[in-house]
């Protein structure tokens, strides 16, 4: 998640039960989350363990046909537990039915059937199975994305504490026949943490020319994967000392100018030429990767930024959080990017440097990500340096099964949900 975090402390594997404070010791936001993180881990093991990793009341998430439509599906309100995750359903939520691209019956060459036309959708020509999936995962929530978060008494900008939220979704894809057809690949690529040659410093005031780390600050370190091995450009990363934490509400946008609302609090935590920006909004679907753009100029008189390139499907309207999120890397190629080369360090700065192990290339997935927390002279990483990408997750569910013919016509809807059994009863 990209907060402003010093570092994330959580490990399962410890059996860590709680964290207690001492008397007269400095807080950290690590041990707060930490306390957070080990009683929400109890929590959820213990639902999957009394539930298993998928199950709800009768009738919760039942997918049924719509009272006006016997061909729209839709799902029921109620309480469901997916992986340990509690997720609500307060309204009828319609199911999104497929539709597919119809097939074009050619002819000749060059000539399509009469009456068929280019880009014209309908259901298949013949009867599919599909299954219906209850998509579950978390998001982090700041003051942007829900501005009650923020004390506004503290100013313009400044915020305390961010929030984690579940989200769901309904999800429909054609049933699997063969079971062989499934990927079943979960291999996580690997990154080694590297470090300069030196001496540790012994001030954290005065840094040897020689320090191992040698950056002033307390940073945390975030590698994230843009692309995949399939892009143009093959696989690429970027990275920020930040955490990728750095984000900027965009007001309005002439050509590839950029109002903002802010570029930031201070010199280190603003927005400078040659720095990168990756957009964001919610009319832009997570997968899609857009290049980043190269900051040109900025100006505090007005909070504008002047960059390379604005994608045209960024947009800026009422409802629509449309923000940057700056970047620290340099570029490589194109689309403002690093590309991930397997078995050579690549130097990130201050002595520090990574290498991708053979095959990350081809494991890498969008999203994934690594966080090293830095501080002068040290790096927190395993003995061996070598950290596994830290992959988002997204939890399903199977609620139902159904067919659909040519005609859209929905038949064989079958229920796939698990039933959890309340042990209270009315006397």
């Amino acid at each position: 998640m990209k907060g402003d975090f010093s570092r994330i402390t959580f490990d399962p594997t410890k059996h860590f039960t709680s964290v207690l404070m001492q008397q007269g010791r400095v807080q950290l936001d690590a041990d707060w989350n930490e306390q957070a993180a080990i009683l929400l881990w109890q929590i959820r093991t213990l639902a999957r363990g009394l539930i298993g990793e998928f199950g709800g009341e009768a009738g919760s998430f039942q997918i049924s046909a719509a009272a006006n439509d016997a061909n729209q599906l839709q799902a029921a309100t109620g309480l469901y537990f997916v992986h340990g995750i509690a997720v609500e359903n307060k309204a009828l939520a319609k199911v999104p039915m497929p539709v597919q691209q119809k097939p074009v019956n050619v002819t000749n060459i060059g000539r399509l059937e009469a009456g068929a036309a280019p880009g014209s959708t309908a259901p298949p020509s013949h009867t599919v199975s599909y299954d219906v999936f209850l998509a579950v995962w978390e998001r982090l929530v700041t003051w942007l994305d829900d501005p009650s978060i923020r004390e506004i008494a503290l100013g313009d900008g400044i915020d305390t504490t961010v929030r984690t939220q579940v989200k769901w979704s309904i999800v429909v894809s054609p049933a699997k026949t063969d079971a062989t057809g499934q990927t079943g690949d979960f291999e996580l690529p690997l990154l080694h943490v590297g470090l300069d040659g030196g001496v540790k410093s012994s001030s954290i005031c005065n840094i040897s020319p020689d320090s191992r780390y040698r950056g002033a600050g307390n940073q945390l370190y975030r590698v994230e994967i843009h692309n995949t091995w399939n892009s143009k450009d093959g696989a690429s990363f970027k990275w920020s000392r930040e955490n990728a934490s750095l984000v900027f509400p965009v007001k309005k946008v002439d050509g590839t100018k950029l109002y903002l609302s802010t570029i930031g609090r201070d010199d280190r935590l603003s927005i400078h030429p040659g720095d990168y920006l990756e957009f964001e909004s919610n009319d832009i679907p997570w997968d899609e990767a857009l290049p980043l753009a190269h900051v040109q100029s900025v100006s505090a008189d007005d909070s504008s930024v002047t960059v390379d390139k604005v994608p045209d499907s960024f947009k800026v309207s009422t409802g629509n959080l449309a923000a940057v999120r700056r970047w620290d890397h340099s570029q490589e190629n194109s689309s403002g990017l690093t590309k991930v080369t397997e078995g050579k360090p690549i130097s990130i700065e201050s002595g520090l440097n990574i290498t991708f192990q053979t095959s990350a290339a081809l494991a890498c997935r969008r999203g994934d990500y690594w966080l090293i927390p830095a501080r002068t002279g040290v790096m927190w990483a395993p003995p061996s340096g070598t950290l596994p990408a830290i992959r988002p997750e997204c939890f399903l569910a199977p609620l139902a099964s159904f067919s659909l013919d040519a005609l859209g016509t929905v038949s064989n809807l079958l229920d796939q949900r698990s039933i959890i059994q309340l042990a209270a009863k009315h006397v």
